[in-house]
């Protein structure tokens, strides 16, 4: 099993993030949230902020129109896809995907109050959380 340190998986995301700015998705000059899950059988694990750390498809509570970029791992080797979805459940953003274990995916995006959830594409019902767009920071309810 490979096992991703914090720098590495921070690493990582920073070429993805460089990527982001490069190809004009955001603003070189804006500050970044990262927020970090794992995927696994049991649901979309917390790892960073502090506050979702080990929470169980933790909530996203997102401040409007600041800008995250939310990194994944694949934990547990099965095909995952994360999605960011709107309250109709239409795909607003969302991953490319990861069927290897230890592969990592990123999505930048800035909050909007439309975001209402997330999920797998491919195992909607183990693997799905809430969003809210409006606060201060994310916290670690459990869905």
């Amino acid at each position: 099993m490979t096992t991703y340190t914090r720098r590495r998986t921070l690493a990582l995301s920073g070429s993805a993030l460089v990527a982001a700015v490069g190809g004009g998705c955001l603003d070189a000059s804006e500050m970044v949230t990262t927020v970090e899950l794992r995927a696994t059988e049991e649901g979309w694990v917390g790892e960073t902020p502090e506050a979702i750390r080990g929470a169980t498809n933790p909530t996203l509570a997102l401040k409007t129109g600041e800008t995250y970029e939310l990194v994944w791992l694949n934990e547990d080797g099965a095909t995952h896809k994360l999605a960011l979805l709107d309250e109709k459940g239409e795909v607003v953003h969302d991953s490319k995907t990861a069927k290897e274990r230890g592969e990592q995916r990123t999505v930048a995006f800035r909050a909007e109050p439309k975001l209402v959830a997330y999920h797998d594409h491919y195992h909607p019902e183990t693997l799905k959380g809430e969003v809210s767009v409006g606060g201060s920071g994310v916290t670690a309810n459990e869905s």
